[in-house]
């Protein structure tokens, strides 16, 4: 299991949070998510056997909302 932190713009309220959370759950290889909407962060729990990080930061940037990752 692999975890990442990355924040992610355009994103200022519970609404947002929901959609990041509900789009990254879909994911087969996501195993849980947390989001901070005021902060504007996401850590993932996932395992990279079965999903990369870059389709994760995909598929939050096709959601509306750009990523960068934090160290």
């Amino acid at each position: 299991m692999s975890r990442v932190n990355l924040s992610f713009a355009n994103a200022s309220c519970a609404h947002c949070a929901r959609i990041v959370t509900r789009s990254l759950g879909r994911v087969n290889g996501v195993l849980s998510v947390q989001v901070d909407a005021m902060r504007q962060r996401v850590m993932v729990h996932y395992d990279p056997s079965r999903v990369s990080l870059d389709s994760i930061q995909s598929l939050m940037e096709g959601s509306g909302y750009s990523t960068r990752l934090l160290g």
